[in-house]
């Protein structure tokens, strides 16, 4: 049996307090108030420096200070190399206003999706866009980074429709003179979006192209996020050995690189496959490796995917015809119990997707366990994280 998750103290910290007062200081407008509070905040976490980070980062954009803006939201944009990030710093401010605004509204939409803010990030894409129409001549590279960025974050916050919009534009604004990587992280998103549209066909053809540009360009670790992705839209047209196939490619990349993110994300996806192939022992290991692994996560939301992943392979191992009664209660109420540590993670985020979906799974498992009042609150929550995505559309 799986090991059980362990109970910890999810209180709201002083230092969340302090950063979740500053940020309504400053959606309100009162930039001075909420300046005052960041600057003399001292996060002892590196996930809370992020966060006041990016709020000062805010700050400084509103109140058009640029060298400031661009020097503290860089590093929080991850694909930024040294060598670009210090000619950007030395050009800030030599743009016109509306140029410098785009520039700044994205990399607030790029720092906000790094730190699982999707509803933020959308709202930062908006602007950006807003911004560059005022301009007569402008760079078509920012246009299609405004386009993807929106397209990540609708995804993530469940809109298919408009990240499928939003992605197809930034297709048709590359150009040949752009990063190629650039393309193949349009591939991968229009693959990712394609997936969840239950067009797997699409899906395919969109991720191989991805793929072929990450190993041309020898990234090894896109290719095997890649793979994964691959690996999942081959379960899901039932090709399970092409499946494993992917699943244990990028498994051993992500080994050899010592991603964590992505080993986690494999041995669930591997432990899913076994389950669908009534290998539960091989499913319960991979689960248990997952887990192992999960503590060396440092990205919430990848964090609590994982533990989404372990209460759904309970959940369908419960399921199975071979499943005894009693076993069958104990394998829910495991589930149960990731759910919940899981939801503690992601209720951290604005993943309203990725919520929606656990509140709706866990809602089925406490329906089977004659929960019904345990059902009906999840249910509620499913309804909500739903309707707070659609809200942002």
């Amino acid at each position: 049996m799986l090991i059980l998750p362990t109970s910890g103290n999810h209180l709201t910290s002083e230092i969340e307090t302090v950063l979740y007062r500053a940020q309504l200081l400053l959606e309100e407008g009162q930039l001075e108030a909420a300046l005052a509070i960041l600057e003399t905040a001292r996060p002892s976490e590196e996930m809370h420096c992020q966060e006041r980070d990016y709020l000062l980062g805010w700050c400084y954009t509103q109140q058009q200070r640029w060298h400031e803006a661009t020097h503290i939201l860089l590093p929080l944009c991850k694909h930024d190399n040294t060598r670009g990030r210090d000619t950007e710093i030395k050009q800030s401010g030599k743009h016109s206003r509306h140029e410098q605004l785009a520039r700044s509204f994205l990399r607030l939409g790029d720092a906000a999706i790094n730190l699982s803010r999707y509803s933020d990030a959308s709202r930062h894409y908006l602007e950006c866009l807003r911004h560059l129409q005022h301009l007569k001549m402008s760079s078509a590279a920012l246009h299609y980074k405004a386009h993807y960025g929106q397209g990540v974050a609708y995804l993530m916050l469940g809109l298919y429709e408009a990240a499928l919009h939003h992605y197809q534009e930034a297709r048709a604004l590359y150009t040949a003179h752009d990063d190629e990587e650039d393309l193949a992280h349009i591939y991968y998103g229009l693959c990712y979006t394609y997936r969840y549209s239950k067009q797997l066909i699409e899906a395919r053809s969109a991720g191989e192209k991805a793929l072929e540009i990450y190993e041309r360009k020898a990234n090894r670790a896109l290719a095997g996020r890649m793979r994964n992705l691959l690996g999942r839209i081959s379960f899901l047209l039932g090709e399970f050995t092409e499946a494993a196939d992917f699943y244990r490619q990028a498994l051993s990349i992500a080994t050899a690189e010592q991603n964590f993110n992505m080993i986690a994300a494999n041995y669930i996806a591997l432990a899913d496959l076994r389950l669908a192939q009534g290998h539960v022992a091989e499913a319960r290991d991979c689960c248990q490796r997952a887990i192992d692994g999960a503590v060396r996560i440092t990205d919430e939301h990848i964090r609590g995917l994982t533990y989404f992943g372990v209460g759904k392979v309970l959940a369908a191992e419960a399921c199975m015809p071979a499943s005894a009664c009693e076993m069958r209660s104990t394998l829910l109420e495991h589930a149960c119990a990731w759910f919940k540590r899981a939801s503690r993670l992601l209720s951290q985020t604005q993943a309203h997707a990725d919520l929606a979906e656990l509140y709706g799974c866990w809602a089925e498992v406490l329906e089977d366990l004659d929960q019904a009042r345990e059902a009906a609150h999840c249910w509620r929550q499913a309804y909500l994280a739903n309707a707070n995505a659609k809200g942002i559309g």
